[in-house]
């Protein structure tokens, strides 16, 4: 199923190349962190289309937490430049907690390598001839397995797409105990931290060079293995999309700010706006729905559709809350989620109608209402 999609075109706006502001948007709706350099943020434009990119420069890394599965999808669209070529660096990683599971790695020659665990300390996993050409754009899709063989060690599969054309899989049978990723000890250091075998939570994207430069990244989307709709690749994709409530709906239960008024006119807003303006309830079971800025008719298919929100709570107790699909909120419900005491955003992908059971349509998404439920 799909788990997460980013357009990188939803964060703050901003006049320039870097912004701190941008930066600080980017790391709460990753739910993430970030280190190195830190310049790392969303650039205005650089990206297909003239669209805005995630900028990581040389030094610099963000991580997204992401659920615990053994099986994950990542694809993304990604331009690479140095002052003497691209190469001899970390692109992305898959991770289980701290310890690095599986990483992609660009060549000094511009080449694609994926490893078993850490590129300076794992198993080679497959090599690609396709290259890494500086000022490229290129969409990079790369799946990973986790498993475990003869009862305690860890087994890997992985394969690599380069702009739809798959480079090859393979599987090895590395000589990594289950109890030394559970522990970290042996070839993961010293320091124990209890984590499930066998599974990635984490993913992380580095700039994979080695000298002054940087990677933009686009078009970011993750598959998991669970379910039996979108897990795997979905070749090149394009995420241009991140339509707004434009009109009240069929239930209006929750409250504006100031109590009265339009209701969606308080969440059309990016980026979210935190208490300057706000939907609030405090009764579970109470929904309201809203219309959506339409998608303008394509020649490609609706992958996911996925719903974002930025909440907290304001009092004391547990608070939680879902999204909800159609005119009264009752057509589908999504994940329950636990409401922090300071915003965060929460994501809900769905890969199918829910009025159908079929992949989403343009003319479907157009005419649906979402809105959020208050369940505790």
């Amino acid at each position: 199923m799909t788990e997460y999609v980013d357009s990188m075109g939803i964060y703050v706006p901003i006049t320039g190349v870097i912004s701190s502001l941008s930066q600080a948007s980017l790391l709460t709706r990753f739910n993430g962190i970030g280190s190195g350099n830190l310049q790392l943020g969303i650039q205005a434009t650089g990206g297909l289309r003239g669209n805005p990119v995630l900028y990581v420069p040389f030094g610099g890394s963000i991580y997204k937490t992401i659920s615990h599965q053994s099986t994950y999808t990542a694809g993304f669209n990604v331009n690479m430049s140095t002052t003497g070529g691209v190469g001899n660096g970390d692109l992305f990683r898959f991770l289980n907690n701290s310890t690095v599971m599986c990483t992609l790695r660009v060549n000094l020659d511009g080449s694609l390598e994926v490893y078993a665990f850490d590129s300076r300390l794992g198993w080679p996993i497959l090599a690609t001839s396709a290259l890494m050409n500086p000022n490229e754009d290129n969409y990079i899709e790369v799946q990973a397995t986790c498993s475990v063989y003869n009862t305690n060690k860890l087994r890997m599969f992985a394969e690599l797409w380069v702009n739809g054309v798959s480079q090859g899989s393979n599987t090895i049978d590395t000589t990594v105990l289950v109890t030394q990723l559970i522990t970290q000890t042996g070839i993961f250091g010293t320091n124990p931290v209890p984590q499930s075998p066998s599974v990635f939570n984490r993913v992380g994207f580095f700039s994979g060079v080695v000298t002054n430069g940087q990677a933009l990244f686009s078009d970011f989307y993750l598959n998991n293995g669970s379910g039996s709709t979108n897990t795997g690749p979905f070749g090149i994709v394009e995420i241009d999309a991140y339509p707004l409530p434009d009109g009240d709906g069929g239930i209006l239960q929750w409250t504006p700010l100031g109590g009265s008024g339009t209701q969606f006119s308080q969440i059309n807003v990016l980026p979210a706006p935190g208490d300057t303006s706000y939907l609030s309830s405090s009764t579970p079971g109470q929904r309201s729905s809203f219309t959506w800025q339409d998608i303008v008719s394509f020649a490609g298919t609706v992958k996911s559709v996925q719903l974002s929100y930025s909440a907290r709570q304001n009092d004391e107790g547990f608070r939680s809350f879902q999204s909800t699909i159609g005119n009264t909120g009752s057509e589908q419900q999504g994940t329950v989620f636990g409401l922090p005491a300071d915003y965060i955003y929460f994501h809900q992908a769905f890969d199918l109608d829910p009025a159908t059971g079929l992949p989403w349509t343009t003319l479907g998404f157009n005419a649906k209402q979402f809105g959020i439920g208050l369940v505790g």
